[in-house]
């Protein structure tokens, strides 16, 4: 092998070292076949990237991205986890706290073994969320066991305390200070239950008559004006009818008006009577009944009239316009002339100059 082949094949292999080496200093090993999920938190609580990911406290994987969504509202993490270990569904990831000082990871809360169907495939998101600090370093049997064995300690403490100040046989002058307080307290509560009682029976009864008193002085107060008022108008009305004789005014008003009404029922019956006539006669005139009918309903009728009142005006316009037509005198025995018809005969106009002519 040559010198610069040498040269070349050790720098190819610096160079493959150098680039493990980096993504292993990430947290992903090159060597090492993985699959990529996802999961979205609102808040990973300072987790970065080659963080741990554990289940049951084994790392199968690598936190391999912590980025910022777009919208600023939520965090995606990408986990690089073996190729060997399936997820089934219902897996989620929890951001834990590793160390008090600050150290974190995720771990894998796996429901249990899945098949193909029931499997996340790789690219999938997972569901996930924050723990406490509290949460994350105790573990959840061991926080459930921490809680109850507080609750028992709190319980003992605070039971001694109640039995050393409230037992009637405890001695201390703090227990009888409690015992001498519980009775003062006893005390004050029953005089104050029957205060509470006497007073509102009391309240009730003053409140109720200052009601009524208000209620009907009240009334005289607004009723003053009116009171004096009405008994004025009375004493001015019997003064009234003391000093004008009212029952024969009254009796010669009702005569007086009994008169009118007769004479108004008589009015109306002529009336009445009128107005029957009336609508006979025009009842007739409908029916054609009599000249007037006749000339409202007979047609040929008016039409005849018409026809002679137009025949006697142009009679009349022709005896002034030419009277010696119809009024011949001659003395000396004169010869009458022909009558020639003027031009401007109202006649011609009406086409009755042949008649006229006639």
């Amino acid at each position: 092998m040559s010198y610069e082949m040498r040269i070349g094949l050790l720098a190819a292999i610096t160079i493959a070292v150098t680039v493990w080496g980096y993504k292993f200093m990430k947290g992903k090993n090159l060597l090492k076949a993985s699959n990529t999920y996802y999961v979205e938190y609102y808040n990973v609580n300072e987790l970065t990237a080659t963080s741990p990911v554990l289940i049951r406290g084994l790392r199968v994987g690598t936190v391999a991205a912590v980025e910022l969504s777009d919208d600023l509202q939520s965090v995606t993490a990408t986990l690089d986890i073996e190729r060997g270990i399936l997820l089934a569904k219902g897996t989620e990831a929890l951001v834990v706290s590793t160390s008090i000082m600050g150290g974190k990871a995720i771990v894998l809360k796996v429901p249990g073994p899945c098949e193909e169907s029931d499997c996340h495939t790789p690219g999938d998101y997972l569901p996930g969320r924050v723990q406490g600090l509290f949460e994350s370093l105790l573990g959840d049997s061991d926080m459930e066991e921490y809680i109850e064995k507080a609750k028992e300690g709190l319980h003992e403490v605070f039971g001694s305390l109640t039995d050393s100040l409230t037992s009637p046989k405890a001695a201390s002058e703090i227990a009888k200070s409690f015992r001498d307080i519980q009775m003062i307290l006893a005390n004050i509560e029953g005089i104050t239950r029957q205060l509470n009682t006497s007073m509102e029976d009391y309240d009730k009864r003053i409140l109720s008559t200052l009601e009524n008193v208000d209620t009907f002085t009240g009334g005289l107060a607004e009723s003053t004006e009116d009171i004096s008022e009405t008994l004025s108008n009375l004493r001015k009305l019997t003064a009234d009818f003391n000093d004008a004789d009212i029952g024969n005014k009254v009796s010669g008003i009702m005569t007086s008006a009994e008169d009118v009404m007769g004479s108004l029922d008589a009015t109306m019956t002529k009336a009445d009577s009128a107005l029957i006539q009336i609508n006979i006669l025009l009842a007739d005139m409908n029916a054609g009944h009599g000249t007037l009918g006749k000339l409202m309903k007979d047609e040929e009728l008016y039409n005849n009239l018409n026809s002679t009142a137009h025949d006697l005006d142009l009679l009349l316009q022709d005896f002034r316009l030419n009277p010696k037509r119809y009024v011949n005198v001659s003395v000396f025995g004169k010869k009458q002339k022909d009558y020639a018809v003027p031009e401007d005969d109202p006649a011609r106009q009406s086409g009755t100059v042949d008649t006229l002519n006639n």
